[in-house]
């Protein structure tokens, strides 16, 4: 990410200055530098807060492309979530599932550092 790069280093930031102020660790910042890895929402807000921009500055077109794989998700589970509602007494509870079932599939990164801090 070009831009990111360019914003840490107009500030006078290390990858590491940056990485702790936003919270991330040097190697997901430098990732993200290089295009290796797509930040995901949470990420983009605290490295946008971190450097003092707005977010849709830093990342043109990120919100966009979320926006699309939510709507692309929405119109797939259209049928299931109308059949949830027919069903009556339990469509609170597969309502929820469907919706923890897509957040799950637009924020994939997000059910990893889920995962990351349950203990087994």
């Amino acid at each position: 990410m070009n831009e990111l790069k360019a914003f840490r280093e107009a500030r006078g930031l290390s990858q590491t200055q940056l990485a702790v102020r936003a919270g991330l660790s040097n190697s997901t910042v430098s990732e993200f530098e290089r295009g290796e890895r797509k930040p995901w929402p949470r990420a983009r807000h605290a490295l946008a807060e971190a450097l003092g921009v707005r977010e849709n500055v830093l990342f043109p077109g990120m919100a966009d492309e979320d926006n699309a794989k939510q709507q692309t998700i929405a119109k797939e589970e259209a049928p299931t979530l109308q059949l949830a509602l027919a069903v009556g007494a339990h469509k609170e509870k597969f309502l929820c599932l469907n919706l923890i079932i897509a957040y799950v599939a637009v924020f994939p990164s997000e059910r990893r550092r889920a995962n990351s801090g349950k203990r087994h």
